[in-house]
């Protein structure tokens, strides 16, 4: 399980960020993560408060926004958001789209004390 290591980074980088701003600790942390970023948001909720014991996270809440695939197809012009794993326009079926959302796995938001 990937999603162990995963966490660990991410409270290495949120205290990182709250010894930045000056903080005591952080309450509730909130993560984006993409359909295609190849994380679990199971796995990850259910190592978390594990990782964080004895950490400046501590009692943190965890909220995850899972971000759906979204796709821009140059045949049909047209950004479109995708069902499934397989990144295919859903108008015209082809495969060399650009994937614009859905691999993305950042902090997008803490709340400190």
């Amino acid at each position: 399980m990937h999603e162990f290591s995963l966490a660990v980074s991410v409270v290495e980088e949120a205290a990182d960020i709250l010894k930045k701003m000056g903080g005591k600790k952080v309450l509730a942390l909130t993560l984006d993560i993409g359909i295609l970023s190849g994380v679990s948001p199971e796995a990850l909720q259910f190592c978390f408060p594990e990782v964080i014991l004895g950490t400046c996270l501590e009692r943190c809440r965890l909220h995850i926004n899972q971000i759906p695939l979204l796709v821009y197809c140059p045949q049909c012009q047209r950004e479109e958001q995708v069902e499934g794993p397989f990144p295919l326009c859903p108008r015209c079926q082809e495969v060399k789209i650009e994937v614009r959302k859905g691999k993305e796995f950042n902090i997008t938001n803490m709340e400190i004390e």
